[in-house]
């Protein structure tokens, strides 16, 4: 059934060339995983403890590890599959492809809302004397107009923003080392747990967890 498939439902709106290189795929894939999960991590590390967050971190670089191979066969099966509307207009119909553009089209969505509401909320602590929702429109403002730039462009801003993140590890590592009381110090650090001393906040952890990895379909 499947080789019988005619592609052409999925060629015609293909564009005629690549337009972001290996490269500028890199760049945006490595600010992806390491920008969200910098910020996410931590947090659920806080909720998990040690020994269940290092468990839950190793099962999901496991569980992204088989799906990436997974997809790469997928993406290979035939010639002119880009994404994963393609690849389910192949495995299962139309109706499914669909479901499938309907679900990943509210995730990124999400993910805007999200980085919106984050961006607002750090520019709040740099300027608390400026309304919140002000910041947020702001944010909105910036972050839109990116849409309508072709990926490839979109590589230099990921490349700022590996270079923020490491800048940001070299002033926390400083920092760490330079602060002599609790918290912030890496010589005398606070306590932290083993085991999470809440269990309704496993799942909260496991979802922190699993976004570190969430973008690693680039």
């Amino acid at each position: 059934m499947l080789d019988q498939l005619d592609l052409s439902e999925i060629l015609k709106d293909k564009p005629s060339s690549i337009k972001s290189s290996y490269g500028q795929t890199l760049w945006n894939f490595c600010n992806v995983l390491i920008g969200v999960g910098s910020l996410s991590l931590p947090f659920a590390f806080k909720f998990s403890g040690w020994i269940i967050g290092l468990s839950l971190l190793f099962f999901c670089m496991g569980v992204t590890n088989y799906t990436t191979r997974l997809l790469i066969k997928c993406l290979n099966y035939k010639e002119g599959l880009y994404t994963y509307p393609d690849i389910a207009m192949v495995a299962y119909g139309k109706f499914v492809k669909f479901v499938v553009l309907a679900l990943f089209t509210l995730e990124l969505i999400g993910i805007a809302i999200a980085f919106i509401t984050l961006i607002g909320d750090s520019l709040y602590v740099l300027f608390p004397k400026v309304s919140l929702v002000l910041l947020k429109i702001i944010s909105w403002a910036v972050l839109v107009p990116l849409t309508l730039i072709d990926i490839k462009y979109l590589s230099y801003v990921s490349f700022l923003g590996l270079v923020s993140t490491i800048f940001l590890t070299i002033v926390i590592i400083i920092d760490g080392v330079t602060t002599h009381e609790q918290p912030g110090s890496l010589l005398n650090p606070m306590k932290t747990e083993l085991f999470p001393t809440k269990l309704n906040s496993l799942p909260l952890c496991f979802g922190f967890m699993i976004a570190g990895f969430a973008g690693y379909y680039l």
